[in-house]
């Protein structure tokens, strides 16, 4: 059966452009959603928080079905890495184009560690020194990397359920007891450091566990067979916008969220449950291009925010689109072998 996951996926890789569109262009500022809910709704972030949220309900039912840890893991690895691999490599190929400092390229250290270091999906490299230099956003290659080693450790704990995948109410029993103990350290913990500027790695993986058991937990509470989902899902969005005008946002989307995205995602809407039998499952391509076309675009002029955000989603859908059917489609038909 068609559900809405394709669309919340596309729509989610828009977010993250959308953000990234006021951040890149030095327009930081001029992000209006951002100013009006007080630095607390970043679209970027809902839209990172809802990929991690899918893959969760995902992840969890591929785990279930899986059987061997190897063939789970192979399945993941050709879904990330392919891909991930194209766009590092044309970075690097292309970044010699752009690039502009006193050592050659190739005897650049960064240039030849930039690929093994963001493939490896537990570190990220950011920077090949003499690229971007002079953006607004100073030197950044594709800062949107930095999510992938943080959702293949996600995989690394979901897999430990395989152990246990015969014994459900003990499966339950473990992600309640997780996503309650996360949302604890979330909302009561680190609430102290939201104003800081930036985010400790123990602050975002407490985050993203949070969303991530919250998507394996409605899966194992088996939540594709509930009835009413539209009604489910429209009362938790309506809550959820509640939540923004009451300031209390902050703490009750690690319980919204989830609920929106899953029952929604679960959803056969007309057109919209369509979309990836149309143009494919693009969501991870914009992703991964959108950043570094970004990039590109201010290195050759000055765009404003929504210039930036209209050149960049029209280029990287493109990019995107080629990905799926050219190298992701292809490297999928691979999952069998184990």
């Amino acid at each position: 059966m068609k559900n809405n996951f394709d669309f919340l996926r596309l729509l989610f890789s828009i977010f993250v452009i959308i953000t990234h569109s006021f951040v890149l262009s030095g327009n930081k500022e001029w992000d209006y959603l951002c100013s009006l809910t007080g630095q607390n709704i970043l679209l970027s972030s809902i839209g990172v928080k809802g990929f991690f949220i899918i893959s969760g309900f995902l992840i969890y039912k591929s785990i279930i079905r899986s059987n061997s840890l190897i063939q789970f893991y192979w399945n993941r690895l050709l879904r990330i890495v392919p891909a991930l691999f194209i766009v590092v490599f044309l970075s690097v190929l292309f970044g010699s184009l752009l690039y502009n400092y006193p050592i050659p390229y190739l005897q650049n250290t960064a240039v030849w560690t930039y690929i093994p270091v963001n493939i490896s999906l537990f570190m990220n490299q950011y920077y090949i020194p003499g690229i971007f230099e002079h953006n607004p956003y100073k030197g950044s290659i594709n800062g949107s990397l930095w999510t992938i080693p943080y959702e293949f450790k996600m995989y690394i704990l979901c897999s430990l359920i395989y152990f246990i995948k015969n014994k459900l109410s003990y499966i339950r029993v473990i992600l309640i007891g997780v996503f309650i103990t996360s949302f604890l350290i979330n909302t009561l913990y680190f609430q102290q450091f939201k104003n800081l500027g930036t985010y400790a790695s123990g602050i975002l993986i407490s985050d993203f566990i949070c969303m991530f058991s919250a998507g394996c937990l409605l899966a194992a509470l088996n939540f594709d067979q509930v009835k009413h989902l539209s009604i489910m899902s429209l009362l938790a969005f309506i809550l959820l916008i509640v939540s923004i005008v009451t300031h209390t946002f902050e703490y009750a989307h690690y319980v919204l969220l989830p609920l929106v995205v899953i029952t929604f995602g679960l959803l056969s809407t007309p057109i919209l449950s369509s979309i990836g039998s149309y143009i494919g499952d693009v969501s991870y391509g914009i992703y991964l291009y959108g950043f570094p076309v970004q990039q590109t675009l201010m290195s050759f002029n000055t765009f404003n925010q929504f210039e930036l955000m209209m050149y960049s989603l029209g280029i990287s859908i493109i990019l995107a689109f080629f990905s799926w059917h050219i190298i992701e489609k292809n490297t999928l038909r691979l999952k069998n072998i184990f």
